[in-house]
């Protein structure tokens, strides 16, 4: 882990089984993988200046993708169908446009809290009722849900503007730029933000998987699992800081090591699958 070697963990082969929106299987038995982004994400998250903001800066951050980025990619969708929803050759995709783009209304519509949609337009948004009328509706209703996601960004950013001059009036403006100074790491939040990566989303055929800003973004699995840096774990409906969540996790894989070469287990396994092809080949 302190060879220099910063490894990609989100990016390990991905197999038959494996997700684009979590860490690989091979990643998640890595002591490293979970070391490495506990320190991250806690220099990260919960420095002396961050820890003021970090709620804040989550919901901005989160806000942003959905306002910018996924309501582009669910525009470029709609484009999409209108463009080959008669094409033979391309009703597979089509179709997974349509499912992708009720998926993510119905999802940012609960998000906006705007309740039911009103309209026909929404039941029409498949290959065989599709027409320009829709693409007009779906699309004004789009845009109205940016407009509303971005009045609730605005309202995190006020909030985060009121800290910042609560702590400036209390420490002065002199002492809260040396704590800036002395704990923003830009360095790190490149790597934990990811501001490298071109690419801000995965698309599949029936997701459209965030892979901006990771350091913000909430994770979507209420079994533990997550993508890399995220900045707490989920169990059910129980949050629990990375930190904290990585830390059990090496316990347990220590634990589990242990008891492995406590009892031989390893050596224990290898002997059966031996006498296992031996009994096979009629030795």
């Amino acid at each position: 882990m302190f060879s220099g070697v910063l490894v990609k963990f989100d990016r390990l082969h991905q197999g038959r089984f494996t997700s684009s929106e979590f860490v690989p299987f091979i990643g998640e038995i890595m002591p490293a993988r979970w070391s490495f982004e506990a320190l991250a994400v806690e220099q990260f998250k919960n420095n002396k200046y961050e820890k003021n903001f970090f709620n804040y800066n989550l919901e901005i951050s989160q806000d942003d993708w959905y306002s910018i980025f996924l309501i582009d990619k669910l525009k470029a969708e709609m484009s999409e169908c209108r463009m080959l929803k008669d094409s033979l050759d391309y009703r597979q995709v089509v179709t997974a446009d349509f499912y992708k783009l009720n998926y993510y209304i119905d999802k940012l519509n609960g998000l906006a809290g705007f309740g039911p949609i009103s309209g026909n337009w929404k039941a029409s948004l498949n290959i065989e009722n599709f027409n320009s009328e829709v693409f007009k509706n779906a699309g004004r209703y789009i845009d109205s849900l940016a407009g509303r996601l971005r009045q609730v960004r605005k309202k995190y950013f006020d909030w985060k503007d009121s800290v910042n001059k609560s702590i400036e009036a209390k420490i002065g403006r002199d002492e809260f730029m040396k704590l800036q100074d002395d704990y923003s790491n830009t360095n790190l939040e490149d790597v934990v933000l990811n501001r490298l990566r071109v690419d801000k989303s995965i698309e599949t055929a029936r997701r459209i998987i965030q892979k901006y800003e990771p350091g913000y973004m909430k994770p979507t699995s209420k079994y533990g699992r997550s993508h890399f840096y995220a900045p707490y774990k989920q169990i059910g409906n129980t949050k629990i800081d990375t930190f904290w969540f990585n830390l059990l996790v090496l316990w347990i894989e220590t634990l589990i090591l242990y008891i492995t070469l406590y009892y031989n287990l390893l050596q224990k396994l290898l002997d059966s699958l031996g006498n296992m092809n031996l009994h096979k080949s009629g030795v």
